[in-house]
């Protein structure tokens, strides 16, 4: 259980199990890629050259990362990025690249 210091506030916690919702909904087939192309670029899922992998943009507001969450962007890039590394961008932002839709974390856990 989170402590307070590290509760998710309510309006994000809905848009985690949102997104959580329309990816489950799009892998069972039920969104077709055209109406859910539009919501996951909105929620930073961008489609590489490459097939059949994408790019995930973390948002680091204010540019700013406790130790702690700088540790788990570490292990992000180490359990979903096949080369482990990520890339930290001047838009305050880090991206994780080559990441297979399938093999992409779950959401809303």
């Amino acid at each position: 259980m989170s402590s307070p210091s590290t509760a998710l506030p309510d309006l994000i916690r809905q848009e985690i199990d949102h997104f959580a919702a329309q990816t489950k909904e799009y892998r069972s087939g039920a969104i077709p890629d055209e109406q859910f192309r539009p919501f996951r670029l909105v929620h930073g899922i961008y489609g590489q050259r490459q097939e059949n992998v994408q790019m995930i943009r973390i948002k680091v507001p204010g540019g700013q990362l406790s130790a702690a969450q700088a540790r788990v962007l570490g292990q992000a890039c180490r359990d979903f990025a096949p080369r482990q590394l990520g890339h930290v961008t001047t838009r305050q932002a880090v991206q994780l690249h080559f990441i297979r839709w399938r093999r992409s974390p779950p959401c809303g856990s």
